[in-house]
């Protein structure tokens, strides 16, 4: 094992090192963030940090390590030991991974703004599927067998995964409790790093895969795991009668409940095959992707009906893209179960028709619908002062740093207490809040109180009227001005999060702001 994990380090040296710099440059990124939210006087150093965080150096440096990465590890995969031939992929690859951070990081917003994230998406699976198939044909297993040892992999690289967050949460508590100090930078390695250990130890899973398994470990994939799954389809039909007992389809809650389902049953569909070849237990599981064929059926009327009512959009068209990766699927596993790995380039090829075919990718498509875009006119009119609406979100967040909390007696977390009144807009839910009194339940003590908080409301919505498509840090910087109230009782809140989500509605040259989501936090000193 200590053999076979050194023989991984050394062969993907390279993907390694740039996830330890996607780690440590995440963590500097996050520490940059937090030093500009504090008030400082201003100086060299600080004025350094500032442009730092202006030209987001450090969050085009984490991002280009991880696109990087991605292609070190495929190069890595195909040509353990050529190196030449690595630095032939390597090179293209760590290319685009620097055009793609670069245009994260400037100031592109709006529809193109969307288009690079789509790129991006499509860039990352594409990647993902190739390092999967290669790694597969670099064994001698069948791809299903190489599924169920992938599987086992990665069940122990979250078992220990979690156990060393769950170590550094604890230690940095231990550590806060015996000193009173803040380790907040402490909490926020230990969350870097178990992200490391998660993405460096999927590079151990793809390569260890030929590994004889444990008895419980083919127990549970040969058992365990298809009665799982029997057990979640069976309440994909009782949900299905439920609908026809009350003769109500909710489109959009069906769509994704079968989805659902596909993605928690397709692994154990996958895997199905990795044993036993005979008798009535296998019969029976090789019969099991049939039984969503009624479902998919289903799936593809409720996707139907929404495209037709309200045209397509982006996430409709990855919707069908799902349905016909869906369809291949059972396809494959029923009559071509001995190369399901083909349905790797499936997803390959739905994707780049998705993303980069012209004419016929998501947003091209999606154009060609009337209401696409940020606004809508309202059905059957074309006047100028038609009814238009656009979507606007304000998000600070980590808005408090230390806090002096000499004279006070105890601080308490505040939640939102939410259970809003609600109404229908254009088919959009929106809430009634009342940001004069708004709720907060106090975390310990469940106790309510209720908050003017009408003031920062307002600033957030003339901020966003006077600064369209600002950054999330600049939302956070301007926020924080104002995120310190006085209380009648001399306690005083501080709000740390604040989001609220808008549809803006503008008829007759008025523009009302009607709100669709809020997620509200704040920290409470009481005397």
């Amino acid at each position: 094992m200590k053999n076979k994990i050194r023989g991984i380090l050394s062969n993907y040296r390279i993907t390694i090192v740039l996830l330890i710099l996607w780690t440590l440059t995440g963590i500097a990124d996050e520490i940059v963030r937090d030093f500009l939210y504090t008030e400082k006087e201003t100086n060299l150093f600080w004025s350094g940090v500032e442009m730092l965080q202006d030209y987001e150096l450090l969050s085009g440096l984490w991002r280009f390590f991880f696109l990087a990465a991605l292609g070190c590890w495929l190069a890595e995969t195909l040509f353990e030991n050529n190196l030449k031939r690595k630095l032939m992929v390597m090179l293209p690859g760590t290319c685009l991974s620097g055009v793609f951070a670069f245009l994260m990081s400037s100031n592109i917003t709006g529809e193109d703004s969307i288009r690079i994230t789509e790129w991006i998406a499509g860039y990352v699976i594409i990647m993902l599927a190739l390092i999967l198939f290669f790694s597969y044909r670099k064994t001698k297993l069948t791809f299903s067998e190489f599924v169920g040892g992938v599987f086992t992999n990665e069940m122990v690289v979250a078992f220990l995964s979690v156990l060393i967050f769950i170590g550094g949460v604890l230690f940095f508590a231990t550590l806060e409790a015996l000193f009173e100090g803040d380790f907040e930078y402490g909490y926020l390695f230990t969350t870097y790093l178990f992200c490391f250990c998660v993405l460096a130890g999927c590079v151990w899973a793809l390569n260890d895969a030929e590994k004889e398994m444990h008895p419980a470990i083919i127990f549970s994939l040969w058992y365990i795991l298809p009665v799982i799954a029997m057990g979640i389809m069976a309440a994909g039909y009782l949900y299905v009668l439920k609908m026809l007992f009350l003769r109500e389809v909710p489109s959009n809650e069906v769509f994704t409940t079968m989805t659902v389902l596909f993605a928690a049953c397709f692994p154990v569909w996958i895997m199905s095959n990795t044993f036993q070849k005979k008798g009535i237990y296998h019969r029976f599981l090789s019969a099991f992707p049939w039984l969503f064929v009624p479902l998919l059926g289903l799936q593809m009327y409720s996707l139907g009906i929404r495209i037709g009512e309200y045209g397509l959009t982006e996430q409709r068209y990855l919707g069908v893209m799902l349905i016909l990766f869906e369809a291949a699927a059972i396809v494959t596993c029923k009559f071509k179960s001995d190369h399901t790995e083909r349905l790797l380039f499936v997803v390959i090829v739905l994707t780049v028709v998705s993303v980069y075919v012209p004419f016929i990718n998501m947003t091209s498509l999606s154009r060609l619908n009337p209401n696409y875009g940020d606004t809508a006119s309202a059905v059957g009119t074309t006047e100028s002062d038609a009814p238009e609406k656009k979507w606007g979100t304000i998000h600070g967040c980590q808005m408090v740093g230390e806090l002096d909390t000499a004279g006070f007696s105890s601080m308490n977390m505040l939640n939102e207490a939410g259970d809003y009144e609600t109404y229908e807009y254009d088919n959009t839910t929106c809430l009634e809040v009342d940001f004069s009194n708004f709720p907060f339940v106090k975390r310990q003590t469940g106790e309510t109180i209720e908050v003017d908080l009408s003031g920062l409301y307002e600033d957030a919505v003339n901020y966003m009227r006077e600064n369209p498509n600002p950054s999330k840090d600049k939302q956070t910087a301007y926020l924080k001005k104002n995120n310190r109230f006085e209380l009648a009782d001399g306690s005083q809140l501080y709000i740390n999060h604040f989001e609220v989500s808008w549809i803006i509605v503008t008829e007759d040259g008025k523009e009302e702001w009607k709100v669709r989501d809020t997620n509200i936090g704040g920290i409470l000193l009481e005397k």
